[in-house]
């Protein structure tokens, strides 16, 4: 398995460290006000807030580890979050609300006053670990603000006023300052997660730039080798069938590597968006007729009859895309198929039409079929089969069809054979 890079794992780290701490300072908080109010509160006040809040220090230590394990990444995975993560915000709120409500009643002035101005620090922090929830963040500001002018209000002391009007400018600037701090931590974290999506699709195509090279260094080797040995055979034979048999594997040499290059040509031009399919009216039955009489020859000497149906269909796409993509089907089933028979029609297929390649040989293996049309992917069941190429063919395939604003596909219910498919909107 390859381990993701250093620069992946480090926000990732600091994720979990963040959802830690913000756990472990709730906890402290609780701890220090349970032993700075126990001795002033009535043991059955004391106990029933504690329950509480022991109840919701229980469920969100299991909301956060069950997040950790789950690593939502992407917004479909994380929408079930949103409303735990609501739920978990407002119980916070209330928490804080309980302190003032339940147990400052009890405090002497002096604790109230402590733990106003850290409820009040409580609150700032609430804001700059919740960016997501702007709703329950300006709630919390009302509540808790709210509560501390109104308990200071009710409760007359030396320092009520004063702490009732810093409660309140306090409120409302954390009020004004919520619609903005909070959009700038989701520009940060919005940017942080584009900076990974970057960094994975960089390893991605490392990973898979490796896998070429190695795959080039192997494929390549062979049938230029063979080609080698076969050149000194044809050099070296002085009978009519040695040469002859010595020929006729050079040329499987020399168009292996031709097909190898082509492969990947075809294929980095269409991943790199060199190529742009126009979108115009292309009647199949002319574009058909000249993609098979191509294949005719490969389809001789391979033993392969092509057949094709009439068709008066249109698609709209690009022609020459159209072409490279039925002649790369054709050009598997010739190959690799192992077939005596080639159908190469169109069909209509709700609301657009399907270009189908057809073929009566040996099938594709049920291991192969979810990852045919990845790149340098080639089927397991060869059958003694020597194959050239990186697996790229039906990858252009799939690459020219989306091009085109279509896609392309294999039917697995096909039987005795196997049925591939390029299908775009009609035109």
């Amino acid at each position: 398995m390859t381990m993701p890079p250093q620069d992946l794992v480090i926000p990732k780290l600091i994720d979990v460290l963040h959802s830690l701490w913000r756990y472990v300072h709730v906890v402290l908080n609780v701890v220090l006000a349970y032993f700075a109010f126990r001795p002033l509160t009535p043991p059955a006040v004391m106990n029933i807030w504690l329950a509480a809040i022991s109840a919701f220090l229980l469920v969100w230590g299991l909301v956060v580890t069950l997040s950790l394990i789950a690593k939502p990444q992407s917004e479909e995975a994380l929408r079930p979050w949103v409303p735990v993560a609501y739920g978990l915000g407002l119980s916070y709120v209330a928490g804080l609300n309980s302190v003032i409500w339940v147990l400052m009643p009890y405090a002497p002035p002096e604790l109230r006053l402590v733990v106003a101005l850290f409820l009040m620090g409580s609150i700032i922090g609430f804001i700059l670990n919740t960016p997501e929830g702007l709703i329950v963040v300006r709630l919390a500001i009302i509540s808790v603000m709210g509560s501390l002018a109104l308990f200071f209000w009710l409760h007359s002391s030396l320092w009520s006023q004063g702490v009732v009007a810093f409660a309140l400018l306090t409120g409302t600037s954390l009020f004004a300052l919520s619609g903005v701090f909070p959009e700038a931590m989701r520009e940060s974290i919005r940017a942080r997660r584009a900076v990974e999506t970057a960094l994975a699709d960089a390893e991605t195509a490392r990973a898979a730039a490796t896998r070429f090279l190695a795959s080039a260094s192997h494929d390549f080797g062979q049938p230029v080798n063979a080609a080698r040995l076969y050149f000194e055979q044809l050099r070296r034979s002085t009978g009519t069938a040695e040469k002859a048999k010595a020929a006729s594997g050079l040329e499987w040499a020399l168009e292996s590597v031709s097909q190898m290059v082509d492969q990947v040509t075809n294929y980095l031009r269409l991943d790199a968006g060199v190529v742009t399919g126009a979108q115009v009216a292309v009647p199949l039955g002319p574009v058909i007729a000249q993609v098979v009489e191509h294949n005719e020859p490969a389809a001789r000497l391979g033993g392969v009859q092509l057949r094709t149906l009439a068709t008066t269909l249109a698609v709209v796409g690009d022609k020459a895309l159209i072409e490279r993509a039925l002649g790369n089907l054709i050009g598997n089933a010739i190959r690799h198929a192992g077939a005596a028979r080639i159908l190469v029609g169109a069909k209509r297929h709700q609301g657009r039409v399907r270009l189908w390649v057809i073929d009566d040989g040996r099938g594709v293996a049920l291991a192969d079929q979810v990852r045919l049309f990845d790149p340098y992917v080639q089927g397991t069941d060869h059958q003694g089969e020597v194959r050239g190429g990186y697996g790229l063919g039906l990858a252009s395939v799939r690459l020219a069809a989306e091009l085109m604003k279509g896609d392309a596909g294999y039917a697995p219910r096909w039987t005795n054979g196997s049925a591939f498919f390029v299908e775009l909107t009609r035109g």
